[in-house]
């Protein structure tokens, strides 16, 4: 897991509450007077906003409520396993050209995700040929122009396809509902159409994934600004009038402190920006700016319940219900695809030759699993390797060595996985985009208006984004 950087260990609590910008106070060790700008969150949004700004000279300072950065990127590191264990992001989408370019400088590796698609069906498992060709059957029907908006179920429910695509929409469903971690009767169909959706484009289905893990890209992505984070640091209030802006914090050692800059950017997830007043974790705006109300008011946050299993060998090799004619097929298996279980979707490290299997579950169902006991959710993920595989039960549980999770609905600093835009909310994020009186200034995944949504890259360019219009405006 990302660690406390060396300058924020060992903090007086005389260090954490001396925060009256722009009084002189102490920050980090070191001397300041006022800062032009105040970075709400330590994800990858806002080390990228305040990387840009430290980079033009700009005065910041970085708010994380976390003892930790780096926000939904949690990669543990266990001392019986030498690859690290993702429990948030794990992927690079796409090109991702903001990102690679940070990897490239970080010396991280990208490896492509390869290996064959497989789905389970009542007769066994089956390869998934033509995975990406079947889901544009269906996709290539989606229009940014589509008057009115609907949600997915209802275009489902007219035929995309016509009367051969029925198996092509099933697997359109059970694609959007496990990417977009999204309702399928609440997620804009239209906002799934044009760059919404990688089906069409061969650049955009290609997936990555980087070898020491997330956590060492974000450990090298905040080294410029470490100085600059103040962990263990809530945002409770944000008071602003146009050039002016107090954030208002609790701090670990229980303390109040008060931040003022010329600027705000706001990185926090969306799941905390639709906190009711009066509930546990909301941040209030004084005043609210109507912007942000009517962009909240077009998205939704996702559920999504991801399990790390570390296995002692490749059992899923072994399944007694494969319908290949030669065994070894399975051990390329990338995907396997389980409509109707608990956990739909599954893949492996492969091209990896390592006993790693991770179980996922997005959308409405998520909720319910991350609720379960440790005992009873390893008893659901048992129960449906045993049902996909045709192997006992008893035996996959001997299979299984180390579990891990993190449920990012009950994190209090999260209340969500990503975000998604609802029915005739499409334009929300180019919404969330816009400056607020040159005083705030949003990013984060929520922000994102080109199909990037819910990306690690996407929300390091929207945090780029939001440095750029604060420069323009200090």
């Amino acid at each position: 897991m990302p660690q406390l950087l060396p300058d924020q260990q060992g903090k007086s609590d005389a260090d954490e509450v001396c925060l009256g910008w722009p009084v002189s106070c102490t920050m980090a060790g070191r001397m300041s007077r006022g800062v032009d700008v105040v970075v709400l969150g330590g994800g990858v949004a806002g080390l990228a906003a305040a990387r840009a700004c430290h980079d033009a000279n700009a005065r910041v300072v970085i708010l994380e409520a976390r003892d930790r950065i780096g926000g939904r990127i949690l990669t543990e590191r266990d001392r019986d396993s030498s690859r690290p264990i993702e429990l948030g992001a794990e992927f690079v989408h796409g090109q991702a050209r903001e990102l690679q370019v940070h990897l490239a400088a970080a010396g991280l590796r990208v490896v492509d995700v390869a290996g064959r698609h497989w789905r389970s069906t009542a007769h066994g498992l089956r390869p998934e040929n033509h995975f990406w060709s079947k889901l544009q059957r269906v996709m290539r029907h989606l229009s940014e122009d589509m008057r009115p908006d609907r949600s997915f179920a209802r275009f489902l429910e007219g035929r995309p396809g016509g009367g051969r695509a029925a198996e092509a929409r099933r697997l359109a469903a059970h694609f959007v509902e496990g990417f977009q971690a999204a309702d399928l009767r609440r997620v804009s169909a239209r906002s799934l159409a044009g760059e919404g959706s990688p089906s069409g484009d061969p650049e955009a289905q290609r997936l990555g994934r980087i070898v020491d893990g997330y956590g060492a890209f974000i450990d090298a992505f905040a080294k410029p600004v470490s100085r600059l984070v103040r962990t263990r640091c809530v945002v409770t209030r944000v008071r602003w009038s146009r050039g002016r802006v107090t954030v208002d914090a609790r701090t670990g050692a229980g303390r109040r402190a008060s931040f003022s800059a010329r600027a705000a950017i706001v990185t926090l997830p969306l799941g905390i920006l639709m906190l009711r007043p009066g509930s546990r974790g909301h941040v209030g705006f004084e005043p609210v700016p109507g912007r942000l109300s009517a962009a909240l008011a077009g998205l939704a946050v996702g559920h999504a319940m991801r399990v790390t299993l570390q296995c002692r060998e490749p059992f899923w090799e072994k399944s007694r219900r494969s319908a290949a004619a030669r065994e070894e097929w399975l051990a390329t298996l990338g995907f396997l695809h389980a409509p109707g279980e608990s956990f739909p979707v599954w893949w492996t490290q492969y091209p990896e030759r390592t006993p790693w299997l991770v179980a996922w579950a997005a959308g409405p169902r998520a909720p319910a699993l991350g609720a379960l006991s440790p005992t009873a959710l390893r008893r659901q993920v048992v129960g449906t390797l045993a049902r996909i595989s045709g192997l006992p039960a008893r035996a996959i549980g001997r299979q299984i060595a180390n579990i891990w999770r993190h449920d990012w609905d009950t994190d209090p600093f999260a209340r969500g996985a990503y975000s998604y835009a609802i029915v005739g909310g499409a334009a929300a994020p180019a919404l969330l985009q816009r400056p607020v009186d040159d005083t705030l200034f949003f990013a984060g995944e929520a922000t994102v208006s080109d199909g990037r949504i819910g990306t690690v890259d996407g929300a390091l360019a929207s945090g780029e984004r939001a440095a750029r219009q604060v420069l323009r405006v200090l």
